[in-house]
């Protein structure tokens, strides 16, 4: 399923059973790589959390692989009432992901910056011109607006559509372990 990792569900938690301290240098490279690729949508990169899928509307929406979808063709992680009130105090244990989700973060926030940026570079450009003015700007005036304003129409949709990661949901009241199944220790 994907999930929103920048806005995540209330109770969501990165580090519950791996709090090492996040390694700045690496997510800095990351934020930097995601401007080029952003690997948010396959097996290998998907973050992996525990749900008891209870709490999932639709659990029968689960893919086996996310590999070629594109990330708005996977299901949206959403919980039932009962489900949301479940993972609400720090109860949507995420069980890796962190230094990817701290890296978007960094990404999105350099978006968010550059998009404010043009915007302003627009403003000086436009402020206090009428049409007849704008259209009499010399033609380098306006092929640099022209840039503004599409890094503006480019950058400003990755915002919201860059938010999602897919998630791997592992069932946190099942047991694999021969010897647990059953009902109790049988080894």
């Amino acid at each position: 399923m994907r999930m929103d990792i920048i806005h995540p569900p209330e109770g969501a938690i990165w580090g519950e059973f791996n709090n090492r301290s996040p390694d700045e240098p690496w997510i800095a490279r990351m934020a930097g790589q995601f401007e080029t690729y952003l690997d948010n949508c396959c097996n290998e990169h998907s973050m992996d959390v525990t749900v008891d899928p209870k709490w999932l509307k639709d659990p029968s929406a689960i893919l086996k692989s996310v590999d070629g979808y594109s990330m708005e063709n996977v299901p949206l992680m959403e919980f039932t009432q009962d489900g949301a009130e479940a993972i609400k105090h720090n109860n949507l244990w995420m069980l890796s992901g962190n230094h990817r989700r701290l890296a978007l973060v960094k990404y999105i926030d350099k978006l968010k910056a550059d998009v404010e940026n043009a915007r302003n570079k627009i403003e000086e450009m436009t402020e206090g011109k009428t049409d007849e003015q704008l259209a009499a700007l010399d033609n380098d005036a306006k092929e640099a607006l022209k840039r503004w304003q599409e890094l503006v129409s480019v950058k400003e949709p990755l915002i919201d559509s860059s938010c999602f990661w897919t998630v791997r949901i592992f069932d946190r009241g099942a047991c694999y372990w021969k010897c647990y199944r059953n009902g109790g220790l049988t080894c």
